[in-house]
């Protein structure tokens, strides 16, 4: 746990963090912590994690969060019925999307080649990963379910994950400084408090009226070259209201054209490249989801209204008159050929907008807290291992949200609600857990510990929590320990990458050992033992092959001039009389961040105690990562 310390390097510090974790070593033995599956559950989970490779997919819904279980074949079946869709995707040449790639990269290298050099490096990802495409399934309007269910009927929601791709890194450079164009859209709603807030200010009288109107599928139906020409006459006119961080306009801009003509992505092996508008999973398509819609509604708020205000695709309108309502709402569906909206009206005089309703009566506001029917309400359950501390937030801000979005004459309608949804997930019906000491924090809530060092550690249990705060107590060292997140059932069961992890290597030496895929891994913490028993560890934010493979070369021939340096030549020549060496791998974790995975790489060392690992590693690894010996 030392290995998360978090602070600038002191050594006064270090002794006693180093102190207080000898107790907790010491103290570790005589605590159990209880597992929260039982022996049903454990073997449940083994056989849904092996049918996953058989046969058997998991996602989660679109909405509601739920798991969906479906077969391989259903879920292969309606993804690419919704590929076929020739207005939106097309599929291409493996030399077309390496072309596209190609010209990114000359770009992306054209902008950051003038910057700091250790931040440029940081910024450009030498072996990003394709861009791949997935889909949550809509399960609020299933008509079928069970094996009578027909693929050409199922709605989904596309996702094509940009994370760890070519635009990952150069859009967040983008997002970072054009986000903060956003102020200056006038009817943009950062939340529903926002709304609640303009609209309780606000004077009504009886012949108002509202509606909510709902843009359908926005993000594929943005007209990019819009969006960026809105980014651009944005940018200009409040150049100087922005924080740039050393970016100049044209670097920016070129960035972002880039990052928008590079539609590239993979699904079960085949290239594709989407022809209209933004990908729902890429960090511009938010942003300028806000931006592109700015300039489509400039023409509707001609009409005289009382509340125009937008969340992303979702409007809510409040006016004088109901001719006032269809102007509008004909003014913003003849904008933009692909631009379409629904409309819903008031039902018994409540409106659902976001997480909230209203009704306006007799020129009287009144809100309270709305749960969409497709919303399953899933919440951190009580009885789940998470920390304490997360299920008393969960319910401090689940009771904190229903109330803040009610007024007065609505508070014990949004407060039942709430109490419901608790319940739900296994609360108590007064919403406060049953006091527990080996629970409870061992320091003053209430006490400024913004300037206290950090220790994050993973969560075992709140038992093992409390006992490294106890011991940091016992030392004199006053730190902030977080509870780091351990992996969820989603985490083991949905794999979204599922059907591109494919090897594509001539004799490669990778997938044998660790499964079919594996080669193209990246951020790898790995282990490479040798058949006379000692190990190696190791790390890599490139292809584990190309790693591994230097590694397997050096072993194949120790005696080669260009490996004579390396830890396995060494080896060779001290244990095996200079012959070639037979070694096999094994994946220890996995981390795409390269000071984690540093981390984690220590922690690693430190519990196997390799014996290939020399002083020199060690001694840069604790040098450059400022970890405790």
């Amino acid at each position: 746990m030392a290995q998360f310390w978090l602070h600038p390097p002191v050594e006064a510090l270090d002794r006693k963090v180093s102190a207080a974790l000898t107790i907790v070593q010491k103290s570790l033995g005589s605590i159990r912590p209880t597992n929260n599956l039982t022996k049903t559950a454990r073997v449940s989970l083994k056989s849904l994690t092996i049918k996953s490779k058989n046969g058997l997919h998991f996602s989660v819904s679109d909405k509601g969060g739920e798991f969906v279980v479906t077969t391989t074949d259903i879920y292969k079946k309606v993804a690419k019925i919704h590929l076929e869709d020739k207005s939106v995707y097309a599929v291409i040449a493996k030399a077309d999307y390496l072309k596209s790639l190609r010209s990114l990269k000359r770009d992306i290298d054209y902008v950051f080649e003038s910057w700091d050099q250790k931040i440029a490096k940081r910024l450009v990802d030498n072996h990003p990963s394709i861009n791949t495409f997935y889909s949550l399934f809509k399960t609020h309007k299933f008509s079928e379910r069970g094996v009578s269910a027909s693929p050409d009927v199922i709605k989904i929601r596309p996702i094509i994950s940009g994370s760890g791709g070519p635009t990952d890194r150069p859009s967040w450079v983008v997002v970072t400084i054009i986000g903060q164009l956003l102020k200056h859209v006038g009817c943009h709603l950062q939340n529903t408090a926002e709304l609640l807030g303009e609209i309780n200010n606000t004077h009504f009288n009886n012949s108002t009226v509202y509606e909510s109107f709902d843009v359908e599928a926005l993000y594929t139906n943005i007209d990019n070259k819009a969006a960026y020409e809105a980014v651009v006459a944005k940018l200009k006119k409040h150049a100087t209201e922005i924080q740039w961080y050393g970016v100049s306009y044209s670097h920016l801009t070129m960035l972002l054209k880039s990052c928008l003509d590079f539609n590239g992505f993979q699904f079960d092996g085949t290239l594709y490249e989407q022809k209209r508008g933004l990908a729902m999973g890429s960090r511009l398509a938010p942003v300028l989801a806000v931006l592109y819609m700015d300039i489509i509604e400039t023409p509707s708020k001609a009409y005289p209204t009382t509340i125009f205000r937008r969340y992303i695709d979702d409007y809510v309108v409040i006016a004088e008159s109901q001719d006032t309502l269809d102007n509008i709402f004909t003014c913003l569906n003849n904008q933009a050929t692909h631009i379409r909206l629904t409309r819903e009206k008031p039902k018994e005089g409540w409106l659902p907008f976001l997480n909230c309703e209203l009704r306006i009566k007799n020129m009287v506001v009144s809100s309270r807290w709305y749960r969409k029917p497709s919303n399953k309400n899933l919440l951190v359950r009580m009885d789940s291992s998470h920390p304490t501390q997360q299920k008393v937030n969960t319910i401090r801000t689940t009771q904190k949200t229903a109330t803040g979005n009610s007024t007065t004459d609505q508070l014990k309608y949004s407060k039942d609600l709430a109490k419901k949804v608790l319940i739900t997930n296994g609360y108590p019906p007064n919403g406060v857990l049953p006091k527990n000491n080996k629970q409870c924090r061992q320091h003053d809530s209430n006490k400024d510990r913004s300037n206290h060092p950090i220790l994050p550690i993973p969560f075992v249990s709140d038992s093992v929590t409390n006992l490294v705060r106890s011991s940091l107590y016992q030392v004199g060292l006053e730190a902030t320990v977080v509870e780091l997140k351990c992996k969820s059932l989603r985490d083991l069961l949905v794999k979204n990458r599922l059907f591109d992890v494919r090897c594509a290597r001539r004799h490669c030496r990778v997938c044998p050992e660790i499964g079919e895929g594996g080669c193209e891994k990246k951020g790898v913490v790995y282990q490479i033992d040798c058949d006379c028993g000692e190990i190696y560890v190791g790390e890599t934010g490139r292809p584990l092959a190309d790693r591994f493979n230097e590694h397997a070369r050096a072993a194949e021939k120790p005696d080669s001039k260009s490996y004579l340096a390396t830890t396995w030549a060494k080896h060779s020549r001290e244990k095996h009389g200079g012959r070639s060496l037979n070694i096999s791998l094994k994946v220890l974790d996995m981390e795409r961040n390269t000071v984690r995975r540093k981390i984690l790489e220590g922690i690693h060392i430190k519990a196997l105690n390799p014996t290939l690992n020399t002083k020199e590693e060690l001694t840069d690894l604790v040098a450059n990562m400022d970890i405790l010996e």
